[in-house]
């Protein structure tokens, strides 16, 4: 699911990025290191991009800062991997003396993407050491060289014709001189017509794409100040669309606008946060949610203008649609609610929820950084995939995501975090110190409200509606070749962006908890604060988040991020594990193996026994680590990392192929094939409870009620004794009971029906259970799915024409198979007509209309409805 902050090519693209090219300014006096030298060194790294050298750029490091050089890497193979790229750079002025100095520097990078040409430009001061070699870098940091402390931005929005026009007039002040221009940013669908200083005079600008820069007539000083105008209008670009979604949009049935669109004038990087005031004129009947605080609202003509004051410095975002809102204070802080769908018990439930999380997360972070907070929905025909956009002060979500009768804990919990973590501390590192630490919070979020067990849950497989997790990171980052990135490398290119952004949600998030459980909980917020306190309005980088925690823990936590941030893939941990008799109990003893580099943590194993389990811990390092426990009782089942607290590969992973392309066959009617291929998959990964669950399924309904009885009891009696929930616990309770009615023993059915109604329902569980309460199971004739002319019949191409495009495909087993392109490829279940699920993940539903001549699909994904036409059938 997109939430928010692509921005083409991210912030930190790679130091290298930093550095721009010739035409070096005028040496400043008193100077003492050698300029000269130094722009030689930036030479060095622009000709080494050129030549498409990593090794030649790194070479510039000083090897001893073994970090910097383990960040670049990444970000300098990104950085290649661009159309077309060009590095040059500018080197202002220069301190120091022979053996260190800082210089101020000038970076654009120019390259092509989606055919399109894409600029980054900014300042920035690199820190530089002499080696016997000559100088290497030693430090990279963007540099704020000026705030804007005040934006007057007028606008008008005309949905019927798609377009906006307006004027900022901003006042600029230089806080750390030594620069020769200014840079702003303007979205490339808005043409700046004019830009006038103070005095209204005509001020000359270079631009291309989305950047614009200013010359100034000297270097700046601290503590002037610019006045300038800019005029604008025109159509606004998104420029995320060939990601599928978007976060812009002029349209009739709404409008909107982040600020990462740069839909607005704004100073280039985190000095474009601004005090000031906003006006809109809209169309009658229209309602406008912005950021800051309305303080009027006029009707003029058949307009209305609304007037929005902001007090504290942000970055402007705005929507406008017919919207049905309420607005109230809870705690001290604004709340409103704008809603294109629902009423009265919609916002109320919106109101007190989202109440209730700003409670929790003001009691992690601290104040809320911003005048109010607001959840406001946005049309879903303008956004495509987007599940949600956090802005500063509120929060953007299409239509559908939010239900009229449920709260989404985890997608409300998610964009607010970003108040912090994005809005008010800008990401560093790229995705992981933003999208990250929004989604820990989430799932911290989750376990204060629904408990441990919800959290261990969602971290390791999703759940319905928010299926981001370690499940999804096996499947579609670690096991395609290819897709797999470090955390902690901020690559360049929308499509690295993106990528890091779901790595972030899946892998970062699961990483960030199992340092919370390192350190303990205390401890990891306490290092989180500490950065808030510390950084707010600016930068935080993963060697800040590091330094953080260890001074709140007093543990030294390098190992910890070089093998999880700075490294792809996972561990993959085999236990192997036998129980022996002896004259005082028994010993489990054995080994836990990894192959390839070995990782170090400290693992759980699990003593199982009757309704109990006992839990040892010890720590796992190099290619293999013994381990011996004592136990009066013989251990049922001896279980490595019961509740998935470490990132790691498994059997199930491994082979989950099998089981969705049985479940496939099985949705089809292709019965004995189906129970073959779960049976393999059971037999690869006998500690499967899902895998145990469906062949019970299989097997119930052809029959083999024995065969169902002994699949579903190994299912209920693993979770009595390792209380490691699951779905299929709740299901196989169920059919268990099934099971029973289906032999004629009604007391037993009765009874696992009530214990049915004791676990959490888990797809209408609960009102199967309640059925069978009132009267015996009977098995119902299973009408028999689509056979092979008519899946065929749904092979082909659909896109919308916004980004989306979904590919669907026969495999050889006559499986129907999904994908999108980049992504990797998986099998679909039938559910009933012309709709289909993908499992593992009930709330992905594909409908194909208008069958058997299929002409477009409807893909459903937790209460969002995207509609693609049908743009190329199968030849």
């Amino acid at each position: 699911m997109k939430m928010k902050k692509t921005r083409g090519v991210g912030v930190l693209l790679f130091f290298a990025l930093s550095l721009r090219a010739p035409g070096a300014m005028p040496p400043v006096a008193g100077e003492k290191a050698d300029r000269a030298e130094i722009a030689q060194l930036l030479w060095t790294i622009e000709a080494a991009v050129a030549a498409r050298d990593a090794e030649a750029v790194l070479a510039t490091f000083d090897p001893k800062e073994a970090a910097l050089i383990t960040r670049t890497r990444g970000m300098v193979q990104g950085l290649l991997a661009l159309e077309g790229a060009r590095l040059t750079f500018r080197l202002g002025q220069v301190t120091g003396d022979r053996n260190a100095a800082k210089a101020i520097v000038f970076r654009s990078a120019t390259y092509k993407e989606s055919g399109r040409p894409q600029v980054v430009e900014r300042w920035e001061t690199i820190g530089l050491r002499r080696r016997a070699s000559g100088w290497k870098i030693v430090s990279e940091e963007d540099r704020l060289y000026a705030r804007c402390v005040n934006t007057d931005l007028r606008v008008e929005l005309k949905p019927e014709e798609g377009t906006m026009q307006g004027t900022s007039t901003l006042r600029i002040e230089v806080t750390a001189g030594g620069e020769d221009s200014l840079l702003l940013e303007l979205n490339r669908g808005l043409t700046a017509t004019s830009i006038t200083d103070g005095q209204g005079r005509p001020v000359r600008f270079d631009r291309e794409a989305d950047a614009i820069v200013i010359p100034q007539p000297g270097l700046l000083r601290a503590g002037e100040a610019r006045q300038l105008t800019i005029a604008f209008e025109g159509k606004l670009f998104n420029e995320s669309k060939e990601q599928g979604y978007s976060q812009v949009s002029i349209a009739p049935g709404g409008s909107f606008a982040s600020w990462v669109t740069n839909w607005y004038p704004r100073l280039e990087g985190t000095g474009s946060k601004s005090k000031g005031k906003i006006t809109y004129v809209v169309p009658d009947g229209v309602t406008v949610a912005s950021s800051g605080q309305l303080t009027g609202v006029e009707r003029e003509n058949g307009h209305q203008r609304y007037i929005y004051t902001v007090d504290r410095p942000i970055d402007f975002s705005f929507a406008a649609a017919k919207y049905f809102h309420r607005e109230a204070t809870i705690d001290g802080i604004h709340l409103g609610i704008y809603l294109l769908r629902g009423g009265d018990a919609k916002a109320d439930l919106y109101m007190r929820e989202c109440a209730r999380v700003l409670r929790y997360e003001r009691e992690l972070y601290g104040a809320y950084p911003f005048d109010g907070y607001s959840v406001v929905e946005i049309p879903s025909e303008e956004t495509g995939a987007l599940g949600g956009s956090s802005e500063q002060g509120m929060n953007l979500f299409p239509t559908g995501v939010l239900p009229n009768d449920s709260f989404p804990l985890l997608l409300v919990a998610h964009e607010m975090a970003h108040s912090w973590w994005g809005n008010l501390i800008a990401p560093g590192d790229g995705a992981v110190t933003d999208e990250g630490l929004a989604q820990i919070t989430a799932a911290m979020c989750l376990r204060e409200f629904e408990g441990e067990r919800a959290a261990r849950r969602f971290m390791k497989s999703g759940v319905p509606g928010y299926s981001q997790s370690a499940g999804q990171y096996f499947v579609r980052f670690a096991t395609p070749p290819g897709k797999d990135y470090p955390l902690g490398v901020a690559n360049a290119g929308s499509d690295a962006i993106a990528a890091l952004h779901d790595l972030a949600d899946t892998k970062g998030m699961f990483v960030y908890d199992m340092l919370r459980e390192k350190i303990g909980h205390d401890a990891f917020v306490r290092g989180l604060r500490a950065i808030i306190e510390s950084s707010a309005g600016k930068e935080v980088t993963l060697t800040a988040l590091r330094a953080a925690w260890e001074k709140a823990s007093g543990k030294d936590l390098n190992p910890f991020f070089q093998q999880w941030f700075y490294r792809t893939g996972a561990p993959e941990l085999v236990l192997n594990a036998t129980t022996e008799a002896t004259d005082r109990g028994f010993v489990s003893s054995g080994t836990i193996t990894q192959a390839g580099e070995p990782y170090q943590v400290d693992v759980e194993i699990a003593l199982a026994f009757p309704g109990r389990r006992e839990i040892k811990s010890i720590a796992v390092s190099g290619a293999s680590t013994s381990f011996s426990f004592r136990t009066e009782l013989k251990p049922l089942w001896v279980v490595l990392d019961p509740d998935y607290k470490i990132l790691r590969w498994t059997p199930a992973y491994r082979n989950y192929p099998l089981l969705a392309d049985g479940l496939g066959l099985w949705s089809t009617g292709r019965k004995d094939e189906a129970i073959q291929m779960i049976e393999e998959y059971v037999v690869k990964v006998p500690e499967t409870l899902e895998g145990r669950f469906r062949l019970g399924v299989c097997y119930e309904e052809t029959g083999k009620l024995d065969q169902a009885e002994r699949s579903f009891k190994f299912v209920l009696d693993r979770y009595g004794s390792l209380q490691v929930y699951e779905p299929a616990v709740t299901l196989s309770q169920l059919h268990l009971g099934h099971v029973f009615d289906l032999e004629g023993h009604r007391d037993e059915a009765t009874v696992a029906y009530r214990q049915t109604l004791a676990l959490p329902n888990e797809a209408n569980s609960h009102k199967d259970a309640e059925a069978g309460l009132s009267s015996p199971y009977q098995l119902k004739s299973r009408v028999a799915g689509p056979g092979p002319d008519v899946l065929a019949g749904f092979v082909g191409t659909y896109d919308n024409g916004k980004g989306i495009s979904v590919i669907v495909a026969l495999n050889p087993q006559g499986i129907l198979m999904v994908s999108q392109p980049g992504k990797p490829e998986g099998a679909l279940e039938w559910i009933e007509g012309a709709r289909f699920r993908v499992p593992g993940g009930s709330d992905i539903v594909i409908e194909f209309l208008e069958a058997p001549k299929v002409t477009a699909m409807d893909l459903k994904v937790s209460g969002l409805v995207i509609h693609l036409p049908r743009v190329k059938p199968s030849s």
